[in-house]
């Protein structure tokens, strides 16, 4: 059965086989990296829905987008210290997309999108941090 399987994959187009544990990191850390934008545009898309003006609208973004904007250069180069913080960051945003969704039916898609972004970046976080290699002794400053 095992065999056939292996024939089976192999047929597969080559951009969804995967060879080797790299490769997998790679396309997990190409999908982290759009996860992330679509949680940026989420909070985007919901601070603009929110009707609180310029001058509000400002102060969401500027509360709710700094946390994420923070951390891109971290998670470009494979940070595992940026990784684990914006692990913790990413249950807010989970909050705060159930909360939206729940709340008010009005803003509910931006809210949607900016829930199942970031819960599908949370868990591709928790997967990239559990396959990585732990951190060498002495790296704890």
């Amino acid at each position: 059965m095992l065999e056939r399987w292996a024939s089976a994959s192999r047929a597969w187009p080559s951009v969804l086989r995967i060879e080797t544990d790299h490769e997998l990191t790679i396309q997990m850390s190409a999908a982290l990296v759009a996860c992330h934008i679509g949680v940026v545009g989420g909070v985007l898309w919901l601070a603009l829905t929110f009707g609180l003006g310029p001058v509000g609208a400002g102060a969401a973004l500027l509360l709710g987008a700094t946390p994420l904007l923070l951390g891109v250069r971290g998670l470009r180069v494979a940070s595992r210290y940026t990784r684990q913080w914006t692990a913790i960051v990413m249950v807010f945003y989970i909050g705060l997309g159930l909360a939206e969704t729940i709340a008010s039916q009005g803003r509910s898609l931006p809210a949607i999108v900016l829930l199942f972004a970031s819960a599908a970046e949370l868990t591709l976080l928790l997967n990239l941090l559990r396959s990585a290699s732990p951190a060498p002794r002495g790296s704890e400053e």
